[in-house]
């Protein structure tokens, strides 16, 4: 039964893998040319550079960017969210995400074992692979522990055949002449019948095994289990060191907000004609900046976009003679008039209303954190402005509030911000402002690890793996931000794949789980033999008149196997419960 469930752990475990492998499509429709024509290939065969067509409900066969079309994907597979997103052209998709709503082309960048979900798949195989301190330990011992059973077995032999027949003669008597538990009649004298009957049973009963599955059984399940939550631990040395970190700091931009400024607000100053609510003035900005390259504009776009811009041009006739003036802002004529988007002074002066009333005291009141862009007009002034600035992911929150109240760590948020972002997003976030630190240098943030490891925290730095690197790699525990597995700092212990903060706190509840569970198993098997040897020398023989059996003892054994293993398979219910609470 013990080997069956151990057996079963491994074959979950595997078939978590043979999962991730099977996402990938064995067949990829691979376009001739623009037109319609495609062929069928294998998948693996696709180059990078080679366009591929994906057609609804199917798997994207490489790693890509869509060259034509839009769709909504399913990359649930590599982020453990079941949400659509929604994607056109340029952005990039991965391997084994599931296209819905309209076919698309994808230039494939990686396919087959190069792509994000076999590298996740490779590294899941070596995590497991690779022992973790405790399991070193638990490896060490067993040796010495089988030779010391042997030991234990020669002496349980020759003290009843010697001292313990004239020391316990009533005892040794009764067992063998009852017949209950060790025979009758034998031509051995009776103590060293009952001696060699005991080192039999303590034989027997000694269980290596449990300290053998204690820790691989655990690491196994947990690391296939933190893989489906976009969460890839390199070893199990990283899940041991995971557990036992009680600080965590935090990078900002990536990490606990989305890397990317968003439209937060939108300020129309009305009367101008043509340009009555927030979406006409949107559409007039994008129209200005749709060949500018910057986040700013980028977002400006997406924002018009999405309440109903054509193509990024606003829907404008006639958009010409566009200049972009780097710390300043852009401009363009657009149907005849001049329009500049960025500082107010500036774009007050490209339109020619460098006394526009409509702009007084329009610099006042900027939040904390956002960054506030202008749209002027010529013979208009001032329409109204825009303040953009990156938002929170959206389970941040919980996920610091996790971190803080339930796993009892204490929290940084170290940024190379300003501070006006970096106080806004920690407020947000629920961090306090004593532990909120901007303008951080990479040193900044390698001197922080390193006082607070000099402290005696163990500590845990999560970032995008690059800028983060020194303190990534100085850290106790290091975890990085990835879009892809490539994208990850060598130096990071954990990977997280996927933008949901809430990875930081799975990672370490799961790897505290875990680490639970290899020391529950280690102190059954140390707890088990500490009381079953003794039992199966004979320790109650003398006072209870009670000794075990082989059978008994091979019960035992087999039962303390059983106990480890299923132990370590309690993790999964574990994992399923706390799915059922967060709504996944």
């Amino acid at each position: 039964l013990g080997r069956a469930l151990e057996g079963r752990a491994r074959l979950q475990a595997g078939g978590d893998l043979r999962a991730m492998a099977e996402l990938l499509p064995r067949v990829a429709h691979l376009e001739l040319d623009e037109s319609s024509s495609v062929v069928d290939v294998d998948a693996g065969a696709i180059r990078t550079g080679e366009v591929v067509r994906v057609l609804p409900g199917e798997r994207v066969p490489v790693d890509g960017t869509v060259l034509r079309g839009a769709a909504s994907f399913d990359e649930s597979h590599l982020t453990g969210e079941g949400r659509l997103i929604s994607k056109a052209e340029g952005a990039v998709v991965s391997a084994g995400a599931i296209a819905w709503g309209a076919p698309v082309s994808v230039r494939a960048s990686a396919a087959g074992a190069e792509t994000q979900v076999a590298s996740v798949a490779r590294l899941v195989e070596e995590a497991q692979a690779k022992a973790a301190p405790v399991q070193r330990f638990a490896d060490a011992a067993a040796g010495p522990f089988v030779w010391g059973v042997a030991a234990a077995a020669a002496a349980t032999l020759a003290f009843w055949a010697t001292a313990g027949a004239s020391m316990f003669p009533a005892a040794v008597a009764a067992a063998t002449g009852t017949g209950a538990s060790f025979g009758t009649a034998s031509a051995l004298p009776p103590g060293a019948l009952v001696g060699l009957r005991l080192a039999v049973d303590v034989l027997v009963c000694a269980c290596p095994c449990a300290l053998g599955l204690a820790t691989p059984t655990a690491t196994l399940v947990a690391t296939s289990l933190a893989a489906k939550r976009g969460v890839l631990f390199r070893s199990g040395e990283a899940l041991e060191a995971l557990a036992s970190c009680g600080v965590v700091v935090l990078d900002k931009t990536g990490t606990l907000t989305e890397g990317a400024p968003r439209v937060r607000s939108v300020f129309v100053a009305g009367g101008a004609d043509g340009v009555a609510d927030e979406a006409a003035l949107l559409r007039l900005a994008a129209a200005a900046e749709r060949d500018v390259r910057h986040p700013l504009a980028t977002a400006l776009v997406s924002a018009a976009e999405a309440r109903g811009g054509r193509n990024g041009d606003g829907g404008f006739d006639y958009v010409y003679d566009s200049v972009t003036v780097p710390g300043c802002g852009a401009a363009a004529t657009i149907d005849g008039r001049r329009v500049a988007i960025g500082r107010l002074d500036w774009a007050l002066g490209e339109v020619g209303m460098g006394d526009d009333a409509n702009g007084l005291g329009a610099v006042d009141g900027i939040p904390d954190g956002l960054t506030r862009v202008y749209i002027c007009r010529s013979d208009d002034g001032m329409l109204g402005y825009v303040d953009l600035g990156d938002a929170l992911k959206g389970d941040a929150v919980e996920a610091v509030r996790t971190l803080q109240e339930e796993l009892g760590m204490q929290v940084y948020l170290c940024s190379g911000d300003s501070a006006s972002a970096v106080n806004a997003a920690a407020a947000a976030a629920g961090i306090p402002a004593a532990y909120a630190l901007s303008s951080q240098s990479p040193t900044d943030k390698l001197a922080l690890v390193e006082q607070l490891k000099a402290d005696g925290a163990r500590v845990c730095v999560v970032g995008d793996g690059v800028n983060d690197a020194p303190a990534l790699a100085a850290s106790d525990c290091g975890m990085a931000v990835a879009e892809g597995v490539d994208a990850a700092s060598e130096a990071a212990k954990v990977l997280l794949v996927g933008g949901g903060a809430t990875r930081i706190s799975d990672a370490v509840r799961l790897s505290r789980s875990a680490l639970s569970r290899i020391r529950q198993n280690l102190g059954w098997a140390v707890g088990y033999n500490a009381l079953g040897l003794p039992l199966a020398a004979g320790a109650a023989l003398p006072t209870f008149g009670v000794a075990l059996t082989p059978s008994a003892a091979g019960a035992m054994m087999a039962a303390s196997s059983v106990c480890v293993v299923g132990n370590s398979l309690r993790l999964r219910g574990e994992f399923e419960n706390w799915k059922v609470l967060r709504g996944d």
